[in-house]
């Protein structure tokens, strides 16, 4: 079963099962080992421990903060973000110290933000990742501008009945029998691929030096070999 907590300032169930709802329709099929619970906090009061604390955040697999878009300004909004950020840092630095539950070395949560001050104030927390959706809303839109052609492609890609864009292991692609190989280039990872139906490759993971993921875009070395393991991911664009 997926459990998905959240904390918010209003009731955000209706906005989840519209989430759900859509995730469903995308699917073609009913997800129904999900349970949803939300914890409610005041709009002056989402960044405070009392409220946090709340939340079972060393046993998640995932953490999404996302902005506070109905505060008075961006500023505001990225000022909450980042204290809520520095809260949950803190209080697992400090439940890891007290040795209560499994420890979390690896604090990464994906964090929405509204200017790129923010992005600036999180990198010096350590957060990297990191989406600012006011700038892909203007990159999006001068794209547009730029070429028309592009509104298609936009579409077909983020609306409901679309592709869907999905994080595939190599090994879904194997034959019965056939081995994970040692050594991959992203010209063979597209072969592999394309022996799904209506599948194709887009990106995929590579280790950064401190031994964090990062996505990879369309390489540009696609013949050149690189090591690969069970970890590793593909991303892909499915035809749905």
């Amino acid at each position: 079963t997926t459990e998905i907590y959240t904390l918010s300032l209003h009731d955000a169930l209706p906005i989840c099962k519209h989430i759900l709802e859509n995730a469903q329709l995308r699917a073609g099929k009913t997800l129904t080992n999900i349970a949803i619970t939300i914890h409610y906090a005041p709009p002056r009061s989402m960044a405070s421990m009392h409220y946090i604390e709340r939340l079972r955040v060393r046993s998640y697999d995932h953490i999404f903060v996302l902005a506070d878009r109905e505060t008075e300004s961006y500023e505001k909004a990225d000022t909450k973000t980042v204290a809520m950020i520095i809260q949950l840092r803190h209080l697992m630095d400090n439940q890891n110290a007290n040795g209560e539950g499994k420890v979390v070395s690896n604090f990464n949560p994906v964090v929405e933000t509204c200017t790129s001050i923010a992005e600036e104030q999180l990198a010096m927390c350590g957060i990297t990742n990191v989406v600012n959706t006011s700038l892909l809303l203007s990159r999006a839109l001068a794209l547009v501008t730029m070429k028309q052609v592009s509104h298609g492609v936009l579409m077909d890609l983020l609306s409901i009945d679309g592709n869907n864009l999905d994080i595939q292991d190599l090994q879904a692609y194997l034959g019965k029998g056939e081995k994970l190989p040692a050594e991959l280039s992203f010209a063979e990872a597209t072969s592999y691929v394309h022996r799904a139906a209506q599948q194709i490759l887009i990106g995929w993971t590579q280790e950064r030096d401190d031994g964090s993921t990062e996505y990879i875009i369309n390489p540009k070395q696609k013949l050149e070999t690189r090591p690969w393991h069970a970890g590793h991911r593909l991303l892909v664009i499915k035809d749905v």
